[in-house]
């Protein structure tokens, strides 16, 4: 069955790398600025749709209007969120509304991330097939159709995680440097490339030298995003035991994993079985692991959603693809 499957995308690897953009679209366009048309309002609500956006969109839509108006005095200007400053920033320069225009520079994250998501599974020698059914596995996923076009910065911080995964396999250094900087001064979450970087190459002192520099560039990312938003205080996550057993007793903390994660998670497990690749894909086994890392820290420290998982898929894609393009080859 699998295998016949396989076999269509081969055969219509173009068409499908095309409609794959209009599919997209379509996944996005129901949670267009929390608008929940159709059904999905019967699943989600319609809070969106009437101006009551959730603590972190409201930061967002103050942080595109301070870089409008330069004004801070801001209830909702409060970290980290004001950390997040490029696409908010980018999003200050389009002439619409403030959450339309994050959505807009979140599709066009989305699209960047999408053609990435080829190049990275082409420069792996992937199959036509595989890198299809990845491509679409990452689609019709459920933090893209939830947070992808809501108002949420997430779509930036994935789109430069690809990047830096490209770069890295293309050992093109300086544009990783600049990929880390700027993904950086999107979101902290930036720092899983580094590991990435680390475990992908030789571990000599060549190797060691350049992941410091890489540090370095995003160690003065996210110290510049710490200063371009006036606020009052820092933040840092902090473990607390109360966070934890409100976490541990929200039913939405497991069907946010499961939602989210857990076909990946499964997937990943059938490869680990059949494939046998953990040593030839070591660099993206132990991002995704980081990636989920993020997941459970919320659960000690935050609010973990459906975003956090979001982090890992960028490096278990290529993991998921190397088992269909197992299947394919057999």
């Amino acid at each position: 069955m699998l295998s016949k499957i396989n076999n269509h995308f081969e055969s219509n690897f173009k068409l499908w790398k095309y409609l794959s953009f209009l599919l997209l679209l379509l996944i996005l366009f129901p949670r267009f600025n929390q608008q929940n048309l159709g059904p999905v309002k019967k699943l989600v609500g319609n809070k969106g749709h009437l101006g009551e956006y959730s603590y972190d969109v409201n930061s967002y839509i103050s942080n595109v209007k301070y870089f409008r108006t330069h004004d801070s005095n801001d209830e909702n200007l409060v970290p980290p969120f004001t950390y997040r400053v490029l696409p908010t920033y980018i999003a200050s320069t389009l002439p619409f509304n403030e959450i339309t225009s994050i959505n807009i520079i979140n599709l066009f994250f989305h699209f960047i991330a999408l053609i990435l998501i080829d190049l990275i599974l082409l420069k792996l020698n992937f199959s036509p097939g595989s890198i299809s059914l990845s491509r679409l596995l990452y689609i019709f996923s459920f933090p893209v159709f939830y947070f992808g076009t809501s108002g949420h910065v997430d779509p930036a911080i994935i789109m430069f995680l690809f990047s830096g995964i490209y770069f890295t396999l293309q050992k093109q250094f300086y544009f990783l440097v600049l990929i880390t900087f700027f993904g950086a001064l999107s979101k902290e979450s930036m720092i899983l490339i580094l590991p990435f970087y680390l475990f992908q190459n030789r571990l000599d002192s060549k190797s060691l030298i350049k992941t410091i520099i890489l540090s370095a560039s995003f160690l003065v990312g996210t110290y510049l995003s710490r200063q371009i938003i006036p606020v009052d205080d820092s933040f840092l996550w902090k473990i607390e035991e109360e966070t934890l057993q409100m976490n541990l007793a929200r039913s939405r903390t497991y069907l946010s994993f499961i939602l989210a994660y857990g076909h990946f998670f499964l997937l990943i497990l059938l490869t680990m079985f059949f494939k046998k690749n953990i040593k030839d894909m070591k660099a993206f086994y132990i991002s995704s692991f980081l990636g989920v890392c993020t997941f459970i820290y919320a659960i000690f420290a935050a609010y973990p959603d459906a975003r956090f998982l979001w982090l890992a898929y960028p490096f278990s894609l290529p993991i998921i693809a190397s088992l269909f393009h197992s299947n394919n080859e057999g």
